[in-house]
């Protein structure tokens, strides 16, 4: 078992807590759509070649524990539609391509990570997060799904996201910015290269100016 590096138990309805340990050599590990409960056990900085941890859609509670952040050629994190809360770690690697946390209980800020060149998919929506919208998001330059809706995030559109020419769907509803989105953003909405972009989708964002959004939703 020292030597396991792939282990998918996904869609077996199993139950009880999330495992204490694992191999360390395990770089595949996925245990979405079950209904394991508890709390993530902080072992992450023994399982330094994870790529990918998958545990979405199961009844996973309690903080992320700060060594998930530490994985440091970490590529995919799917932990939606569980009960976590708390803050979320920043990251460090570098190849990070996935995170999905949507569906929590997340509070704090947007996290921060290194992946700049990597990063294809961020999806946050339907947490708590607060603060403002970082304006180092606009350095992810392959980002091309932004989910943050339903949070309690607030203050401005920074401009910098205009620099996003990959974006596919930038998803900011739910929340409370104010300003005017930025020309910049608009943009890319003009180009049809951002098909999905309605941040006033439900009246909300209700002090939000924007030239180029609908309200449907």
């Amino acid at each position: 078992m020292q030597m396991l590096e792939h282990l998918s138990l996904a869609d077996n309805s199993l139950s009880g807590r999330f495992p204490s340990s694992f191999s360390t050599s395990l770089v595949d590990l996925r245990l979405t759509n079950n209904e394991l409960t508890g709390h993530l056990p902080d072992i992450f900085t023994k399982m330094s070649n994870l790529r990918v941890l998958a545990a979405g859609n199961n009844h996973l509670s309690g903080h992320l524990p700060g060594s998930i952040g530490l994985i440091p050629r970490l590529q995919s994190l799917y932990l939606y539609e569980n009960r976590f809360s708390g803050t979320i770690p920043d990251f460090i690697s570098t190849e990070l391509e996935y995170v999905h946390l949507d569906n929590n209980y997340f509070t704090g800020p947007i996290p921060f990570m290194e992946s700049d060149d990597s990063l294809s998919e961020l999806r946050l929506g339907n947490n708590q997060l607060e603060d403002v919208l970082p304006v180092r998001l606009g350095d992810l330059s392959n980002l091309r799904i932004l989910h943050l809706e339903d949070n309690k995030l607030v203050g401005g559109i920074p401009h910098q996201l205009g620099y996003l020419e990959n974006l596919l769907s930038f998803r900011i509803d739910g929340n409370s910015f104010s300003g005017a989105v930025p020309g910049s953003v608009c943009d890319l909405v003009d180009s049809y290269s951002l098909s999905q972009f309605n941040p006033k989708c439900g009246q909300s964002n209700t002090a939000l100016a924007c030239s180029c959004c609908d309200t449907y939703c």
